[in-house]
């Protein structure tokens, strides 16, 4: 994930942030910080991520199950060379295709919820969780006169310039 000109990556499996630069034909990672530990990115979690909002890298992780489980958010924080919990966005939205970031939107945009993240789903459906409530709530797109088949792709958020 590119932030301020910046190529950043999260290393699997232990979940470590890496400054990614090329030199000549290979691919030099400088790790930021230590391992997450357990406590952090627990055994369960279904989805691990890279964000970026306002300039800032944050990690989302999943836990807990599809409809019920949580999101935590963390923020990088460069000085100290570690991540820290957050439980507000500052009032933006984050916006992922299935669990992929596609985006952050500030909170001037009309009808999209501050603190929320978006996710795209399976045949037709969208969900919102809500950071201030810890709550989902799914959507399911109206195609008027048409039924949604089974093999529907997923759907994909257009958003506006964001650069």
């Amino acid at each position: 994930m590119f932030v301020k000109g910046t190529l950043y990556a999260l290393i699997y499996p232990n979940h470590r942030l890496a400054v990614v630069e090329f030199d000549n034909n290979s691919v030099v990672l400088s790790f930021l910080g230590d391992e997450l530990s357990a406590h952090t990115v627990p055994a369960d979690s279904l989805a691990v991520s890279l964000a970026e909002c306002n300039g800032e890298i944050l990690l989302i992780i999943k836990t807990g199950l599809f409809r019920t489980g949580l999101y935590h958010v963390f923020q990088w924080q460069s000085g100290d060379r570690k991540w820290t919990r957050i439980d507000s966005l500052g009032g933006c939205s984050l916006f992922f295709n299935s669990h992929e970031f596609v985006g952050c939107l500030g909170p001037d945009h009309p009808g999209v919820q501050r603190d929320c993240l978006y996710f795209t789903g399976n045949f037709g459906e969208w969900r919102e969780y809500s950071l201030v409530y810890k709550t989902f709530h799914e959507i399911i797109a109206d195609y008027p006169g048409r039924v949604v088949p089974k093999d529907f792709a997923p759907l994909a958020w257009v958003l506006p310039s964001i650069c």
